[in-house]
């Protein structure tokens, strides 16, 4: 749904990267989102290689790309799809409540 109605993708991809490289906590949780912007994993992997972190944070988010290579990466996502399944569910209870004469 993001992926749709973004204006523009990469300005949004670049922050989240960012937000990866330079902050403590749910770094993960960026990488799983930014990742969902792309099509699939290897436009992702190769924006987020060449993206530029801030100096300071570049070794950091070269460490933390690499521990989210392979499979891990789809576990970044797990939050993502999770809160999609319990909007759905309550789209669905809601839509099923409706009476239609």
């Amino acid at each position: 749904m993001v992926r749709e109605k973004a204006n523009s993708l990469e300005k949004a991809a670049r922050a989240l990267l960012k937000n990866a490289a330079d902050t403590l906590g749910y770094w993960d949780w960026s990488l799983g989102l930014c990742s969902s912007l792309f099509e699939n994993e290897a436009q992702f992997w190769k924006f987020s290689d060449a993206f530029e972190p801030p100096h300071l944070f570049w070794e950091q988010y070269r460490d933390r790309l690499k521990s989210v290579h392979g499979d891990k990466l789809s576990q970044c996502r797990y939050h993502f799809i999770e809160l999609e399944l319990k909007l759905r569910q309550m789209i669905d209870e809601w839509a099923f409540s409706l009476r239609f004469e």
